[in-house]
């Protein structure tokens, strides 16, 4: 099954509440969402990859751009929509909310 990867708006926790003090750019980043349900009706953490092309600050903000797509055929990819928001973490630690765009 072909994967869905769409487009995001990447709002980095800023560094001084704990987030991440390099952003990654131009690699591969996993992160894992919130418990939500997937396809078959489970609820747990969903890994999801991050390709980020850039970073820049928007009115003192940290914000990124790429593309999104969930690591499992069974993940909620159903939720990717445009204008969906996720909590992404890495670990225990909340790193970014993405933005479908």
């Amino acid at each position: 099954m072909a994967q869905l990867k769409v487009n995001v708006k990447v709002h980095w926790v800023d560094e001084k509440q704990g987030g991440k003090v390099r952003l990654p750019l131009n690699r591969r980043y996993y992160v894992t969402t919130e418990s939500m349900k997937g396809k078959g009706g489970k609820a747990c953490p969903w890994s999801l990859a991050l390709d980020i092309t850039s970073n820049n600050n928007e009115g003192g903000s940290r914000v990124g751009f790429g593309t999104a797509y969930f690591l499992f055929d069974e993940a909620p990819d159903f939720l990717l929509i445009q204008g969906a928001v996720l909590n992404v973490y890495e670990g225990p630690k909340r790193v970014a909310m993405i933005e479908v765009l």
